[in-house]
């Protein structure tokens, strides 16, 4: 059995996010590690390195299928932050949106009746819940400390 075509299409769309994510992800890393903030560019660059594993899963998982993934042009990440609570609220607002890609994945994979894509994004759909109740607890603490204790976030973070 090959692929459905719409579902091949989103999949294509998830390589892409994924990517992008993974860029989002280093491109913050950077501006941390550039203003001393070393656990948080730590941190970042881990998740960074896992979003490229996704997209390096999409893609194995589509090809097994029967679908081709076709790389489409990857959107550039923000390079410049006001300050560390900015890089984390971005991050938190790109997790939402990367769990209504997968959602919406997940409801063509019902819509269509496609049990084996559906089985496979499961995993995305549940991580999904885990990484948006960490970019929570990240603006909950910043928005509990003051800019002095910034040190022991980017710390806190370091050891994660």
């Amino acid at each position: 059995m090959k692929i459905n075509e719409k579902i091949n299409e989103l999949l294509n769309n998830q390589v892409t996010n994924e990517l992008f994510s993974a860029n989002l992800y280093l491109s913050a890393a950077s501006w941390c590690k550039v203003n001393h903030f070393n656990g948080a560019a730590a941190w970042l660059y881990k998740h960074g390195k896992e979003e490229r594993t996704h997209a390096d899963a999409f893609m194995e998982f589509a090809n097994e299928y029967g679908g081709c993934i076709t790389f489409q042009p990857i959107p550039k990440p923000a390079t410049e932050f006001k300050d560390i609570r900015q890089v984390f609220t971005l991050i938190a607002g790109h997790e939402d949106k990367v769990t209504a890609q997968n959602n919406r994945i997940a409801e063509l994979c019902l819509e269509l009746k496609d049990q084996n894509t559906y089985t496979f994004i499961q995993k995305y759909v549940a991580e999904q819940l885990e990484e948006m109740a960490t970019a929570r607890e990240n603006l909950d603490y910043l928005a509990l400390i003051e800019d002095c204790d910034l040190f022991l976030f980017d710390r806190e973070l370091n050891s994660k």
